[in-house]
């Protein structure tokens, strides 16, 4: 909630979109835009993930707020960023895990706040720089 009430008072307030899985949340967005990602008449649990998933999938960048130990929520929110090649920023003390879809940097976000960018790996014409190349007599 703290972040939408920045992100309302900021210059990208006319360029962020606020995801809700739930229509009686719009009155707490603050003038941001809004919408509804989740059907009507779903069991709560996955209205929230399927909000989760929309976000991660969506979003530019990916700013993650984890609890200690990573929550179900943030780790759903991490594992579908680095599945659509997004690059995160977690908030945290501790570095996460290394891993051959992302390079971990310390840093910090915009001069406020100390976390690590998760970088997804470069691309190559033949798609990432981790994937092998397809070739057509590879399976003859």
């Amino acid at each position: 909630e703290s972040f939408r009430k920045a992100l309302s008072c900021s210059d990208y307030k006319d360029r962020t979109i606020v995801a809700l899985a739930f229509p009686q949340r719009v009155n707490r967005c603050y003038g941001l835009n809004s919408m509804v990602v989740s059907r009507d008449n779903i069991p709560p649990k996955i209205a929230l993930a399927k909000r989760t998933i929309w976000m991660s999938s969506y979003c530019s960048l990916l700013i993650l707020f984890p609890s200690d130990p990573i929550g179900k929520g943030s780790a759903l929110a991490f594992n579908n960023a680095v599945k659509n090649n997004k690059p995160i920023f977690v908030v945290s003390g501790s570095s996460p895990k290394e891993s051959d879809l992302y390079t971990v940097l310390p840093s910090n976000l915009f001069g406020v706040i100390d976390g690590y960018w998760c970088i997804p790996n470069v691309y190559k014409n033949t798609g990432l720089c981790n994937e092998i190349a397809y070739h057509p007599t590879a399976a003859i």
